[in-house]
């Protein structure tokens, strides 16, 4: 009966585990690059809604940067903020009329916000009925 392992098995066995090994590391790697990925992903998303919420009064068609909207920030907070150049445009859509019985009149109107970004655009549609 054979109590130890052969030369052949141990490399096998060797060879088998460098492989799994192998595909564990370079899973997590990948893993690691989408997670960084998604948090650039993410901090955009977040830049563009601060801009959102509080470009209500800045003209329909204008460049602007965030330092310019949050001057009141911590000194890293307006480090972050100081190269984020965003783009606002506002259009017209759609407009549409309607007349009921020649006595009620609606008009529709649908606008189309962009706000980029990088390169990246973030929309916002607003519906006026009047």
């Amino acid at each position: 009966m054979k109590k130890a392992f052969s030369l052949i098995e141990v490399i096998i066995s060797i060879t088998l585990l460098s492989v799994v090994l192998y595909s564990f590391i370079s899973l997590k790697s990948n893993n690691i690059s989408i997670i960084e990925k998604l948090k650039q992903i993410n901090k955009r998303n977040n830049y563009i809604n601060l801009a959102i919420k509080s470009t209500n009064d800045i003209k329909s068609d204008e460049s602007f940067y965030l330092t310019d909207i949050y001057k009141n920030t911590n000194n890293s907070l307006r480090k972050e903020l100081k190269n984020l150049h965003i783009t606002k445009k506002r259009v017209l859509e759609e407009k549409k009329e309607f007349n009921f019985d020649n006595s009620i009149n609606i008009e529709i109107e649908v606008f189309k916000t962009s706000y980029k970004l990088n390169s990246k655009n973030k929309n916002i549609y607003e519906v006026k009925i009047k």
